[in-house]
């Protein structure tokens, strides 16, 4: 356990990375949150909920990271604590915009820290207003694959030279997708925040919240018109490489075609029988290989005019 603390005259944060047993213990003896919620701070597998009690209010919220070595969108959770007169936030501190307010927030230089640290509603909303705006530029880089794909569907010149962008395609598909179970049990969390009267968090804050209501629903239209515009993207790659799958079918069936009267007559002198057309001829071999020219160019003729090439 990493515990860092920063008190200001109303308000005292406790922010604990790197949880484990040691932690626990912590919260037990130092705070009298339920044990369900201490149990639920270790928990992998927790959804977003919001659980209220007369004293506090025990948060688990989720929010997204981009990885950029295996180009997903991970999910990482944050517990919260919210008192009268303290915050505790509970998170592996892969959270940059946290990390950020946290630091802020510890230097006592800084003119906005008592502003920020002021109540314990004030700082909850900093924590949720940060921490989702940061979620942005994770929005632009969908969009700006989106944009790639696009433009490599629709801008190479010639059907054949149409690489097959599944995997792109999927990839931004499992981004999205991951997004969306990160924001769509937000949306619900901060409107239960928004609307459930708590004595320790001023009414005066219900705007703030629906503020981050806001950003999380511009940020869920967003996705559900990336969702839209990915799906368009997929069945059109899929119709490219058909188009192209059928081009290269109907070539190889013209060449088959063409090959099979010449491998007929072949296979026709091939057979050791006298009395075949110009079986005697000095030049038959010659005549032969002229008569099988002149059908392939027949045929070549024929095709094109039934416009098959």
């Amino acid at each position: 356990m990493k515990l860092e603390v920063i008190k200001a005259k109303a308000l005292t944060w406790y922010n604990i990375t790197a949880m484990d047993h040691d932690g626990i213990h912590y919260l037990r003896e130092n705070f009298d949150f339920h044990d369900l919620d201490i149990e639920d701070v270790l928990s992998k597998n927790q959804r977003s909920k919001m659980d209220y009690y007369d004293e506090y209010i025990f948060l688990v919220l989720h929010f997204p990271i981009f990885n950029q070595f295996s180009e997903r969108i991970e999910i990482v959770e944050l517990n919260m604590f919210v008192g009268k007169d303290y915050v505790v936030t509970i998170h592996d501190n892969r959270l940059k915009t946290l990390k950020d307010l946290y630091e802020e927030c510890s230097d006592d230089d800084n003119n906005e820290k008592e502003e920020i640290m002021s109540s314990a509603g004030r700082l909850l909303y900093e924590i949720l207003n940060t921490t989702y705006q940061s979620s942005f530029p994770l929005i632009d880089r969908v969009g700006w694959e989106i944009t790639e794909i696009e433009r490599e569907l629709f801008e190479e010149g010639d059907t054949d030279d149409i690489k097959d962008r599944l995997k792109d395609i999927m990839l931004v598909k499992r981004n999205i997708m991951r997004f969306r179970r990160i924001i769509q049990p937000a949306r619900v969390v901060v409107m239960q925040l928004e609307n459930k009267k708590l004595k320790f968090i001023s009414t005066h804050y219900d705007i703030y919240f629906d503020d981050i209501l806001d950003t999380i629903e511009k940020t869920w239209e967003t996705l559900e018109s990336y969702k839209e515009i990915v799906n368009t993207l997929h069945e059109t790659n899929e119709a490219l490489i058909n188009h192209r799958t059928n081009n290269i079918m109907k070539i190889l069936t013209v060449f088959s075609v063409i090959l099979l009267p010449i491998t007929f007559i072949t296979g026709l002198y091939g057979m050791n029988l006298r009395r075949l057309p110009l079986d005697q001829s000095p030049y038959g071999f010659e005549f032969i290989l002229l008569g099988m020219f002149v059908l392939v160019l027949i045929m070549l003729w024929y095709f094109s005019k039934k416009r098959w090439l």
